[in-house]
């Protein structure tokens, strides 16, 4: 599991940073990425169900996380 925290970056910063790592998953790789901006959140889901990812969302006390999985 890798972490990618964007907690101090905004979009399209953010969107682009969360595309570049997704896209180096491999087969059963997961990656949790950490933001706080809900609007990049938005634009990071958008993303990602797009591209049909499995993906989970964490509300966590000041940020959010998103895990993604590339399917195996």
């Amino acid at each position: 599991m890798t972490t990618l925290d964007l907690r101090n970056e905004r979009c399209p910063l953010a969107l682009l940073l969360a595309k570049r790592n997704v896209v180096k998953l491999t087969s059963g790789e997961r990656l949790d990425i950490l933001v706080t901006d809900s609007s990049s959140m938005n634009d990071i889901i958008s993303y990602l169900e797009k591209q049909s990812y499995i993906m989970k969302l964490d509300n966590l006390e000041n940020w959010y996380c998103i895990t993604v999985t590339m399917e195996k």
